[in-house]
């Protein structure tokens, strides 16, 4: 494990992440045998969470023929096919994406994960739209101008000018898509999280807290 000393700290605390790594950030006067004793208080804490983040760390995407993606409250397959130029095509339940024969795996890999980017970027466009043109109408506003981005910590965002959706926010199930959308569209009220905010939100979806929930503990599983 590893120590952090901090002047902020009031006490000694452990905290396990999602790679499994354990810090103990803890107030400068403490002494080391102090928190080793803490360690071994803890050890039965440590392990059951040690587990936990194993158990919820997210797959890791290869980007290979049959690989099977979350997508909109169900699941799609890859399937990939050497043809002389590179495209993508939905089919059912399958996204079929063309590469070049002569492409090695490196190659292949960054054009596979192109194609689904562009996919998810297309779909989830479309399918935000209508919900934003109700929501708008609802709170009486013009509808904003919609961006779709792949962003690393954020589901949504709000600019004067725009909202920013996840792309990733593709795999998740479509009342959580809703969910983002009711959100951001919030902040063009309410610019801050203030009880306010939270009533607009709730003014548009009574049932925004099961939902927030489903994202906050769900939303570490859909990865690009």
């Amino acid at each position: 494990y590893m120590i952090r000393r901090s002047d902020r700290a009031k006490r000694a605390t452990i905290k396990v992440d999602q790679n499994r790594n354990v810090r103990v950030i803890s107030p400068r006067h403490v002494p080391a045998t102090e928190i080793s004793a803490l360690m071994d208080q803890k050890a039965n804490w440590i392990y059951s969470h040690t587990i936990a983040s194993k158990r919820s760390l997210p797959p890791e995407r290869r980007y290979q023929d049959g690989e099977v993606f979350p997508f909109m409250g169900g699941t799609i397959t890859i399937r990939i096919v050497r043809e002389d130029e590179t495209f993508w095509r939905f089919c059912g339940d399958e996204l079929i994406i063309s590469v070049p024969g002569d492409f090695i795996e490196y190659h292949t890999k960054s054009a596979v994960r192109q194609a689904v980017s562009l996919f998810f970027k297309s779909q989830l466009y479309v399918f935000s739209i209508p919900y934003f043109e109700h929501y708008a109408n609802q709170l009486q506003m013009p509808v904003p101008a919609i961006k779709i981005r792949d962003q690393k910590t954020k589901w949504g965002s709000c600019t004067p000018k725009n909202i920013i959706l996840n792309l990733r926010l593709c795999m998740a199930p479509k009342n959580i898509i809703e969910y983002v959308i009711a959100h951001e569209i919030a902040h063009k009220v309410n610019p801050d999280h203030s009880p306010a905010f939270w009533q607009t939100v709730e003014q548009l979806m009574p049932d925004y807290r099961e939902r927030r929930e489903y994202l906050k503990e769900h939303g570490h599983e859909w990865v690009l």
